[in-house]
């Protein structure tokens, strides 16, 4: 087994085919027994996609991508760094289940490591549709910084809702007026185009594990259960005029 990186290249000139390989994992991990795709960021499931803009980035290190290798040289795991401004998300997360246990987490790790190496802060915009990425974050130390919401980008055009952790050294985040999250010391502000979502979500609001896709629930782990449905409610109050 191998961990490798694409700061130095080793990606491409040690995994066959591994624009091809790349592809394939974020098409296979995030698709439901019914055939349709839900990753939200689709073009991530071509291989043109990783040939002609993926190693783009990699060579900028607009992006700086992990994998976990088999010995056979197949690529069982991926998480990446996106530069955003002045910092890192950390994202793009996908392991087969044949992956060994904790390889996501350990290329967290390493991306992570990274990051403090040359000074920069990272965040994580988890999804609503399970709490395995979260609970990840909470393995790497990260704290909770509110809740956002993305785009109704999903096969069915279902929304995605986001999950925020970050690593900096300050507690975590609590409901304020007119504010849902404050990922690396900024602000998400809510408005009335969420007022819809946020009723929904807080009726199906759940700390149940989750994991079909696309997702019935909103999934958050126990710990951080009662924080959002806070959220939640003071959002929909502020937005109603209360």
């Amino acid at each position: 087994m191998m961990k490798l990186n694409s700061l130095n290249g080793d990606i491409c000139n040690k995994v066959p085919s591994c624009f091809h390989q790349c592809s394939d994992l974020f098409r296979i991990v995030w698709t439901d027994n019914k055939g349709e795709n839900h990753f939200p960021y689709l073009p991530f499931t071509t291989k043109e996609y990783w040939e002609n803009n993926i190693n783009k980035d990699w060579k900028s290190k607009e992006m700086i991508s992990w994998v976990m290798v088999s010995d056979a040289g197949k690529i069982l795991a991926h998480v990446a760094l996106v530069k955003t401004g002045n910092s890192y998300e950390l994202g793009r997360w996908a392991s087969y289940t044949e992956s060994p246990r904790g390889a996501v987490t350990d290329l967290c790790k390493e991306a992570i490591k990274f990051a403090d190496s040359i000074g920069v802060k990272v965040f994580v915009a988890a999804t609503q549709a399970h709490t395995t990425s979260q609970y990840i974050c909470r393995v790497l130390g990260l704290r909770f910084a509110g809740i956002g919401f993305a785009v109704n980008n999903g096969a069915g055009g279902f929304p995605w809702d986001i999950i925020y952790y970050d690593n900096l050294n300050i507690a975590d985040f609590v409901s304020q007026r007119g504010v849902t999250g404050n990922p690396l010391g900024g602000q998400i502000l809510v408005d009335h185009s969420h007022l819809p979502r946020l009723i929904e979500a807080l009726k199906i609001l759940t700390s149940e594990r989750g994991g079909c896709l696309p997702p019935l629930g909103f999934h958050v782990l126990k710990r951080e259960a009662e924080a959002v449905r806070i959220i939640f409610q003071d959002s929909i109050e502020y937005l109603s005029g209360k």
